[in-house]
């Protein structure tokens, strides 16, 4: 073991200040270290060399040596260390704070090996592991970085012993901030005092930042710590008072807020009261006003306060002078509505508006509690409420008003409420029309209609409640309430008296009250009453519903013998009539108007049919009204127009008023002409024939004949009635009735129209209409296409088909045998009669046509002729009888037969002569021929296939059909696919034709022009159908999936090939299949001159890429060279600069050989001296 005699130095702490010294826990004396503490080092110095490099120290210790015993030391691994090894330890040159120096050898240095120095941790593992006696012998070897590290350790371990000496010694805790929040969360109070030293103590931000946290943690000892080192309250603004302010804890808010850094920051804390308020704490929301929070914020506060009802902030605003200008009217109101009296005498100090006031007055209604409701009305009254909202409370009192207070009829509070009301208030009875006295006097309160009468209610006040009082069912109350009233009306004023008194009368003669009625007549001030008085206790009396019983027709005498007069006695005169009350009538007859009974009888008719009825009771009425002076009125002649149209049929079995009827002729002396003769009218429609016969003998003029007549004809009773009826009206003595155009009105229908319209089957009718002059050949106007056009008879017999009902063949015969004009067309469509009956499928009809010269090749202005018409509609009977006669080949009929799939009717204009092949060319076929329009547009479904077959079998039998004919590039084939029901079309054109035979065909394809590029593509059924399928799919189409798979699967197994290509010439698409031999010829051809295209232009460009890689090759070659040089001139220099620092040095150590030789000399020489 190698030896040396270290010279030991004494650790001291004079480095410490002298303020510190006196704080600090630890001072060590100087430590002088023994022998033994040398020998120890020594054996520990070879140990650890020994371990870490397999061999002992040869030669004197080193730094190294002594600084890998160190480190084990301050690992805690040699757990007997003294302060005397450590310092032992320094002696022999341990460093605190690197583990290896940077190298002073020259050919480390050339090489730049070992030219960095390797820090340690050693005192930071010290500082974890040893005494504190130990670290202080350590620190003054201690370098700042090393002091930094030991400190964060040190706070880590929460150890104060060994954060003050490292503080002392220079730590600085002021870049430490995670490890001080991490104290703050963790650490003793007393390990934050330490880090908030003035000198290198935690950082402004770190005392921020822990004063939040302390007080997010509830600390209030580190808050005050904090607040007293100069943390500050504003930081993230005042992040730490608004967490203060959200802690259950009121002591920590009030520990932040006190702080003196708030005095003047007014708008802050004004901020922070808001959140006080908000936090429920008003110790801090009084300190918040003690240092000084003022401003608009503030009153704020007050104002959401009173709205929630928070008193208590309240009274501390308004205490520490922070008050309303004008107290909030939303304020107010909530208080009132919350019941809080305090509150509100708090808010009434603050001189509120007098429209807050009143918002609040308003809202004592919906107190449900009627004292505090009282207490409340009583300060607002007291405050100055008045006007509106007080009458309108006055009316919620008695009840008019929606009111929450829970009061009985009878309860005291209301009344006490009332008089708070009058007295204190000055409410207004009057307000709207004094409907709170009206509303107390129908209850039959007396003392307080008393109170209300003292406020000095107004006539009209008095008016209303004298009405009501009359309508009380107490006797004795309402005799009551009617003194009370009478006393208070004005007897000084005579008019407001009689005003009063009207009022009154009329009340008490509605409510039949006859003895207060006598009373009120008996006090009027004039003598007699006048007739306005009359006048309103009689409409009083009839405005009662119950004034025709006993008791209201003694009341209605009284009224009359009192001189009552005028309308309202014919209007209770007709009321009377209406409803046959015969007392009621006969008291009311003497004293009504002489226009009175005729108003009356005008009444009893407009009012209903009740009075028709042969009873003794409606005669006598009938008979008095016309002896009262009815007669020649208006009246009578609706009654004889009502009496008509009620009159019973004989299925009714109810007797005939004949005795109405003749009063009405003979007495009323009735005008059977009324209205255009509207009785006769009536009785022709009802088929009434002794009736008509009996008006008929009264002298109807020729209007009132010809309107019976045309009632007659359109009755709708049985023939026989019809025809007696028009015998009697042909007969009527001074008429000369004419039945021609001319003699009928501008609006009407010919009378035969009229007729056929109700009596579709008679013959007879018609017969006599005819004999009688209606001409058959007359036009008028009728509907038709939407259109007006004038028609004939026959054609508008023939034109109207509803349903069932239509107009009988033997009727149209007759037409047509009475020279009806069978060629007759309308204007502008030129539609026939022909065509009509042909459409309708009328065989019998157009067999009478044709027999009287119909011509039967015309057509209409849509080019349709009457075969046409029947062949769309499959008429079979009536084509045949057509085609027999004069028709027109080709005109289309043969392809709207074959497309609604009428077989029999294709059979039969095959066998006449119709091309099959001809292309139609009217505007809906464009040109197609039968069979293609069959395939378009062929009305089939899985109900009528056998038809689809039969139709197809049907154009076979004609001229041979060209199935692979095509319009728009399209074949029946491909045709069918575009059918709504495409299924059994095409399995229809496969069967039933020999279509099946030309799938191969190279014709049967469907051939496509690119709009773009003009090349025509073709397609077989097969991928047409496909790409159909899929165009229909991608856009919405019904078409579904399971037809498409059929279809295809039809046409595969007729061996259909996919055939898709371009025309010859053109580039073939990549799917392109089954292609003619031309074109595949012409396409082999192609690929072949491609494909040698192709293998020319690889060999091209295999050519140029060999050529490319031979050139970067080279080009990488010659790069390559040029970097090889320029590493071995770079490597040449520096083998330069090396050769001359190693003369250089070699120089310099020379040099100071020689020196330090020089030196030695010299000593000798003083030495020898």
């Amino acid at each position: 073991m190698s030896t040396i005699s270290p010279k030991p130095t004494i650790t001291s702490l004079s480095s410490f200040d002298s303020d510190s010294l006196k704080t600090a826990r630890h001072v060590i004396s100087p430590v002088q270290p023994s022998a033994a503490n040398y020998q120890r080092a020594s054996q520990l110095m070879d140990a650890t060399s020994l371990e870490l490099h397999g061999r002992p120290v040869s030669g004197e210790y080193t730094y190294k040596e002594a600084t890998d015993t160190l480190k084990e030391v301050a690992l805690g691994r040699i757990p007997d260390a003294t302060t005397g090894l450590v310092q032992a330890l320094l002696d022999y040159g341990a460093e605190v704070c690197y583990s290896r120096r940077r190298s002073n050898n020259f050919w480390k240095q050339i090489r730049g090996k070992d030219q960095t120095d390797l820090r340690s941790d050693l005192l930071a593992n010290a500082v974890r592991n040893c005494s504190v006696d130990i670290l202080l012998l350590l620190l003054p070897s201690a370098d700042q970085p090393a002091l930094q590290g030991a400190l964060r350790t040190a706070i880590q371990l929460h150890d104060p012993n060994k954060i003050l000496p490292l503080l002392m010694r220079g730590a600085d805790a002021s870049s430490m901030c995670k490890e001080f929040l991490e104290v703050i969360n963790q650490a003793p109070h007393e390990i934050t005092s330490l880090l908030l030293r003035d000198n290198r103590g935690a950082c402004q931000s770190c005392r921020d930042s822990g004063l939040i946290r302390a007080v997010e943690l509830g600390d209030e000892q580190k808050v005050l710590t904090l607040l007293n080192k100069g943390a500050s309250v504003f930081f993230c603004d005042s992040a730490a008072a608004r967490a203060a302010l959200e802690q259950k804890d009121e002591r920590l808010a009030l520990c932040v807020l006190k702080s003196p850094q708030f005095i003047g920051q007014t708008a802050l804390l004004e901020n922070l009261a808001g959140s006080a308020y908000s936090a429920n704490k008003l110790g801090a929301l009084r300190t918040c006003i003690a240092a000084g929070a003022r401003g608009p914020v503030m009153k704020n506060i007050l104002r959401q306060a009173a709205r929630e009802g928070n008193t208590s902030a309240v009274d501390i605003l308004l205490h520490h002078g922070i008050a309303f200008e004008t107290a909030d009217e939303t304020s107010i109101v909530l208080a009132v509505r919350s019941g809080n009296i305090r509150l509100l005498e708090l808010l009434l100090r603050c001189r509120p508006a007098a429209h807050s006031l009143q918002a609040a007055f308003t809202e004592t209604s919906n107190l449900t509690d009627v004292n505090t409701a009282c207490k409340i009305i009583e300060q607002l009254l007291v405050s100055g409420v008045r006007g509106h909202v007080v009458n309108e409370v006055l009316l919620q009192s008695v009840g008019v008003l929606p009111c929450r207070w829970k009061l009985s009829h009878t309860d005291k509070k209301r009344e006490h409420v009332v008089q708070l009301l009058l007295s204190q208030g000055q409410a207004d009875v009057n307000h709207q029309n004094g409907v709170a006295l009206v509303t107390a006097v129908s209850h039959g309160w007396l003392s307080m209609v008393q109170l209300m009468v003292g406020a000095r209610p107004a006539i009209s006040t008095l008016c209303a409640a004298v009405v009501s009082a009359l309508a009380v069912q107490s006797n004795e109350v309402c005799k009551e309430l009617v003194c009370i009233l009478l006393a208070t009306a004005p007897h000084d004023v005579p008019s407001d008296l009689e005003a009063f008194l009207e009022a009154g009368i009329r009340a008490a003669a509605q409510s039949m009250r006859i003895d207060i009625l006598r009373h009120f007549l008996a006090i009027m001030p004039t003598q007699p009453p006048t007739a306005a008085t009359i006048q309103a206790g009689a409409e009083g009396a009839f405005a009662n519903k119950r004034w025709m019983t006993p008791e209201g027709l003694e009341v209605v005498h009284f009224i009359l013998e009192s001189g009552a007069q005028g309308p309202t006695l014919d209007d209770a005169f007709c009321e009377a009539v209406l409803a046959c009350d015969r007392d009621a009538t006969l008291l009311l007859s003497d004293c009504v108007s002489q226009a009175a009974p005729a108003m009356a009888l005008q009444c009893l008719v407009e009012a209903s049919s009740a009075w028709c009825s042969a009873s003794h009771n409606c005669l006598w009425l009938l008979h008095s009204l016309l002896d009262w002076g009815a007669v020649s009125s208006q009246g009578v002649h609706h009654a004889l127009v009502k009496l008509a149209h009620s009159w019973p049929s004989p299925q009714q079995k109810t007797p005939a008023p004949k005795a109405l009827l003749e009063t009405l002729l003979l007495v009323g002396k009735a005008d059977v002409n009324f209205q255009a003769g509207q009785a006769l009218r009536f009785a022709a429609t009802g088929g009434h024939v002794a009736l008509l016969k009996r008006l008929l003998q009264k002298r109807p003029n020729s209007e009132t004949v010809a309107h019976a007549f045309r009632s007659a004809i359109t009755a709708p009773v049985h023939e026989t009635i019809v025809l007696e009826m028009i015998d009697l009206l042909a007969r009527v003595e001074g008429v000369n009735l004419q039945l021609d155009a001319k003699s009928t009105f501008s609006d009407w229908l010919p009378y035969l129209v009229d007729g056929m319209a109700v009596h579709r089957k008679s013959v007879k009718l018609m017969g006599k209409l005819v004999k009688m002059g209606c001409s058959v050949n007359e036009t008028f106007e009728y509907q038709l296409h939407d259109k007006i056009t004038r028609v004939t008879p026959l054609l508008w017999a023939l034109l109207s088909q509803n349903g069932p009902s239509i107009v009988s063949d033997e009727v149209i015969k007759f037409l047509i045998s009475a020279r009806a004009d069978v060629n007759f067309t309308t204007p502008g469509t030129r539609i026939s009669a022909l065509q009509v009956a042909a459409d309708f499928g009328r065989s019998e009809i157009v067999k009478a046509l044709l027999q009287a010269g119909a011509h039967s090749s015309s057509s209409d202005a849509f080019g349709c002729s009457a075969l046409y018409y029947a062949s769309s509609q499959g008429h079979t009977a009536v084509v045949h009888l057509l085609l027999k006669s004069k028709y027109k080949v080709n005109d289309g009929s043969l392809g709207v037969a074959a497309r609604r799939l009428h077989s029999a009717t294709v059979e039969a204009l095959v066998k006449a002569g119709h091309d099959v092949n001809f292309p139609n060319p009217r505007p809906e076929y464009q040109g197609r021929t039968a069979i293609q329009e069959l395939a378009l547009c062929g009305e089939c479904s899985p109900a009528n296939e056998d038809q689809l077959a039969m139709t197809i079998t049907a154009l076979f039998r004609g001229t041979k059909i060209n199935l692979l004919a095509q319009w728009e590039s399209m074949n029946p084939l491909f045709l069918a696919f575009h059918n709504k029901t495409p299924l059994p079309l095409v399995k229809a054109l496969l069967e039933s034709t020999n279509m099946w035979q030309l799938l191969e065909h190279e014709d049967n394809v469907y051939c496509q022009t690119d709009a773009a590029t003009g090349t025509k593509y073709y397609k077989s059924p097969t991928v047409y159908l496909r790409t159909m399928f899929l165009a229909q799919h991608q856009t919405g189409s019904t078409t579904s999936t399971a037809t498409y798979v059929e279809i295809d699967k039809l046409l595969r197994r007729m061996n259909c090939p996919d055939r898709f290509y371009a025309e010859l010439g053109a580039p073939q698409p990549p799917n392109a299949g089954g292609l003619p031999v031309a074109i595949a010829r012409e396409e082999k051809r192609r690929q072949d001159e491609a494909a040698k295209q192709r293998k020319l232009e690889l060999e091209h460009q295999d050519q140029m890429r060999r050529e490319y890689e031979r050139t970067q090759h080279k080009a990488a070659l010659e790069v390559e060279k040029r970097q090889r040089d320029d590493k071995m001139r770079q490597q040449k220099l520096e083998m330069e600069h090396h050769d001359y620092m190693r003369r250089e040095y070699e120089k310099e150590q020379q040099k100071i050989a020689m020196e330090e030789a020089k030196k030695q000399r010299v000593l000798q020489r003083r030495a020898a001296r």
